[in-house]
């Protein structure tokens, strides 16, 4: 008997336990290592991969994940693209899962072959929506010099708001 009522009082307190982990929020992990994560992507050329490591160090990141056939990614890009001396001394990161034809339309449309301060490329790994827990396109993660997370925006951003972030006000 006394071996009947340990056992419900260990299973009871098991499923009280579990009960309460889930009822908790779960963080993302980006909102965990608020640092710009350790990325691998499939650059234009099909051949060459970039990686965080490859960043200047002490300048500004914006990581936008994207989708090519999104108009308000479109618009993002023109945006940022027609801004693009106001945007010099930021590290952009474009990425997308789409397929590589897609990819390379929308990078030839855009001209980002041009700005030397643009990484643009395919995750092959799905590792960015699982990593930014992405819900809408684009998103965009602003980091500052120190690499450190300062603010996300789902559904994009403006030049004026990415401008004012990264100074601070």
């Amino acid at each position: 008997m006394k071996l009947f009522i340990a056992v419900g009082f260990i299973l009871f307190n098991i499923s009280s336990l579990a009960q309460t982990d889930t009822q908790q929020p779960k963080l993302p992990p980006f909102m965990k290592l608020p640092e710009v994560p350790s990325y691998k992507i499939l650059l234009m050329d099909s051949a060459t991969y970039a990686y965080k490591y490859q960043l200047k160090k002490n300048k500004p990141v914006v990581v936008i994940y994207f989708s090519p056939d999104c108009d308000h990614c479109q618009q993002e890009t023109r945006r940022i693209t027609d801004s693009m001396q106001l945007l010099k001394n930021i590290q952009f990161v474009f990425v997308s899962y789409a397929p590589f034809p897609q990819l390379k339309k929308f990078y030839e449309e855009y001209g980002l072959n041009q700005f030397k301060n643009v990484i643009y490329g395919r995750d092959e790994q799905f590792f960015f929506p699982r990593f930014y827990d992405v819900k809408f396109t684009p998103f965009v993660a602003v980091y500052g010099p120190d690499w450190k997370l300062i603010r996300v925006f789902e559904g994009g951003s403006t030049v004026a708001k990415l401008l004012a972030v990264l100074n601070n006000e």
